[in-house]
């Protein structure tokens, strides 16, 4: 059974923006010609052993959009925390309204802690305010494990293939 904690941090992207983990504050919102507002969800995995390649520790970035965009791109990295080593992959694309990329390693790197970590660009199109939105966040360390050893040594619960996430939301008018 997957679990799943969302945090929700909402940007109104005009001016100064003010970020810290789980709590966000809203520069003030001009509204330019026409009052178009595109709104971009960006969103990351914590690391968990994967449901969808068997073998893998993986997590997924994502970046979703309500209009299509000048670009997006999106590089999700996976590092196993205890050996500094990392896997990443990058989703890079023009004119989309979505977009996702995963790092994943091999189960045989565990039990071990990962991090996960999105990096983020999304360049909204021409006229609109902000012009360009970048967005780096990780995730807490996480103690996984997968296949048949499903505990990490030190710890009293099995992984169950639960996941985290958190959510962002980037804003731009025109």
């Amino acid at each position: 059974m997957k679990r799943r904690r969302l945090w929700t941090l909402a940007l109104g992207a005009v001016g100064v923006l003010a970020l810290s983990l789980g709590t966000g504050t809203a520069a003030q919102a001009a509204t330019g010609p026409g009052g178009q507002v595109i709104t971009c969800t960006v969103s990351l995995d914590d690391p968990h052993a994967s449901g969808h390649v068997n073998g893998t520790i993986s997590a997924q970035g994502r970046v979703t959009c309500g209009a299509t965009v000048a670009e997006i791109y999106i590089k999700t990295t996976l590092t196993n925390v205890n050996t500094g080593t990392a896997a990443s992959q990058t989703f890079d694309s023009f004119n989309v309204k979505a977009g996702s990329s995963v790092g994943a390693k091999s189960c045989a790197e565990g039990p071990a802690t990962f991090r996960s970590n999105a990096s983020v660009v999304v360049q909204f199109p021409a006229g609109f305010t902000p012009n360009r939105q970048i967005l780096n966040r990780s995730s807490p360390n996480k103690s996984v494990a997968c296949g048949v050893s499903r505990a990490v040594p030190g710890s009293d619960a099995a992984n169950d293939g639960a996941t985290e996430a958190f959510t962002v939301t980037l804003t731009a008018r025109s």
